[in-house]
This record gives structure tokens, C-alpha cells and sequence, in this order.
């Protein structure tokens, strides 16, 4: 690419040696990209939540000269003889980048569910338990209060009374009425347990990182849905005391540790996939135990080591 590309169209501005490129040009350039091409063969629509996060990071930074095309227009720095091609490369790189994670990452949720649908996860989470004294619950909790206090314990959030009892409605009505398996139960989850508040709008690719944005990451959303689908469970069947076969247990670690990789939220995925993990034992009428950090870890990924 060269600056003869842009002379009909170009406006400098001196202080700052920028070119400016309107919008449609800015478009045309970024879709012609091999890379953006490459990236949106995996991830589909989701692309524009990518190069969404990409450009509200640019516009947070000080230095960038290229924006994301949705804004008034491109502007490529010239300073320091950059040149136009060498500040495209921002986006190159990051799209590879996150190109090669969401495919490896990908790979990872496959592996645990093969893991999960050969039973290797509920026979590991037999042997490898925490005991309810160690997460501040007591052996005769019922099994809710026990993964209240498993997932929300005073070492992770130290919640008070009211959101003690926000969190408990909102894992009592995913018990009863939602389908754990379904994506939008995931999006439940976290819009009543994480404070949007708090929450960023997106979350970019960090090349030194082991995880997607959160649009790459709701691509992976997408697909452990899918695989979820495919995941036998026995049904309640009704019956006084129903309890649920392991499958169930296998369903849950899955979830746990798919929607933890996945990272498709900007904060609040370890929370959500927590309460997922909880609500699927619950579901399946399994009683509540937690994983010790050996079997977290197994679940979670190498990119996530449990926070005690």
C-alpha cells in the first residue's frame, strides 16, 4: 500500500501528521485485509464485535493514529516515516493474533468435551473434592447455600446480605426455569450476578494473553452451545428424591471450564461460569461439591489458575 492510494481523499493535518480517509474508503481497506478475511471464515458476524473493541481501545490511547472505519474516518499517523502500511499493521497483527488464539482455544473446549462425554470429569470430581468447611459452608447446608458460598465465598467477594440474596434468587430461578445449556441462560447469569456498573462495554485481544476478545469470545459462546446440545443428560422424571446420573456432574465441569475459556464477557466470566457450574448440578438433582484446584485447573485452562 502506498500514499498515492489516498491523495483524492487526503487532508493533512500538520500538527499532528495524520491523513485522514473517509469512511467508505476506511471500510473498503479493512475488508480487503487477508486477515480479516481469515478471521471472519471462524467467527461470522461476530467480527464486528472485534473490530468494535479494537477501535474503543484506539480511541482510549494515546499514540494510535488508526481508527476503526465505524468512526468519521481512518486516520493513519505518518510520523516517525511510519507510513500508512505500517500503521495498518496494528490491525494485521491482531487479527492473526486473535485468529490463532480463537482457533486454539477452540481446540481446548473440544479436548474437555471429549473429557466430559468419556466420564473423565465426574470420575475426577469424585476424588477430587473440596470439603465444605474449606469454602465456609457447613456439612449440613442444603446444596444451594453450599454453591452460594462456593462460588461467592467471603475469599472471592465477600458479598453482603442483599447481594447474598440477589444471588440467590437468581440461581434459585435458573434452577427452576432456565435451560443450562442454552447460552442465554449464561447471559442471565451475568447480567444479575455481575454489576454493569463495573463492566466495560468490550475487551479487546492482548496478544500476550491466552483468550479472545469478547467478540472472538462470544464466537466460542456460540460454539459450546452447540456442543452442549450434544451432550446426553437424563431428564427429572418427576419422581419424589429424583437425583440425576453423573452425567450430570461431566455436563457441569464442562460448562464450567468452556464458558471460563470462552471469555466472552469483559469482567465476570470466572463469576458466571461458577454459578453455571452450581445451577447444572442443582438442575440435575446432583448434590453440590466443589472442585479441589487440581481439578479446576484441569478445567479451567492453563490461562486461568484458580484464585484459591
Amino acid at each position: 500500500m502506498t500514499f498515492s492510494i489516498f491523495k483524492r481523499r487526503m487532508r493533512i493535518e500538520v500538527r499532528q501528521h495524520y491523513i485522514q480517509i473517509d469512511q467508505a474508503e476506511a471500510l473498503r481497506q479493512l475488508h480487503r485485509m487477508r486477515e480479516y478475511q481469515q478471521l471472519r471464515q471462524f467467527i461470522g458476524n461476530h467480527i464486528n464485535e472485534v473490530i468494535a473493541s479494537y477501535d474503543h481501545y484506539i480511541q482510549r490511547s494515546v499514540g494510535h493514529g488508526l481508527h476503526h472505519p465505524t468512526a468519521p474516518g481512518l486516520r493513519i499517523n505518518l510520523s516517525e516515516h511510519s507510513g500508512a502500511e505500517s500503521e495498518l499493521r496494528f490491525y494485521r497483527e491482531m487479527l492473526t493474533n486473535e485468529r490463532n488464539v480463537f482457533l486454539a482455544v477452540r481446540n481446548e473446549i473440544s479436548e474437555l468435551w471429549r473429557l466430559a462425554s468419556e466420564g473423565v470429569l465426574h470420575t475426577r470430581l469424585a476424588a477430587e473434592q473440596v470439603a465444605p468447611a474449606d469454602y465456609g459452608a457447613l456439612a449440613t447446608d442444603s446444596d444451594l447455600e453450599k454453591a452460594i458460598k462456593w462460588a461467592y465465598s467471603p475469599k472471592r467477594n465477600n458479598p453482603d446480605q442483599t447481594v447474598e440474596h440477589n444471588i440467590r434468587q437468581t440461581l434459585n430461578h435458573a434452577v427452576q426455569n432456565l435451560d443450562v445449556k442454552d447460552m442465554a441462560t449464561a447471559d442471565y447469569l451475568h447480567a444479575n450476578l455481575v454489576d454493569p456498573n463495573t463492566v466495560p462495554a468490550d475487551r479487546r485481544h492482548h496478544i500476550n494473553t491466552g483468550y479472545c476478545s469478547t467478540g472472538g469470545g462470544r464466537a466460542l459462546q456460540d460454539g459450546v452451545e452447540i456442543l452442549s446440545q450434544g451432550f446426553a443428560v437424563p431428564p427429572d422424571d418427576g419422581t419424589p428424591g429424583w437425583q440425576g446420573t453423573a452425567e450430570w456432574d461431566d455436563l457441569a465441569c464442562f460448562l464450567f471450564g468452556a464458558h471460563v475459556r470462552a471469555q466472552a464477557y469483559s469482567d465476570g466470566n470466572k463469576r458466571v461460569s461458577r454459578a453455571l457450574y452450581a445451577v447444572t448440578l442443582l438442575q440435575g438433582g446432583r448434590p453440590f461439591v466443589a472442585p479441589r484446584r487440581s481439578l479446576e485447573a484441569t478445567i479451567m485452562g492453563p490461562h486461568f489458575i484458580p484464585n484459591g
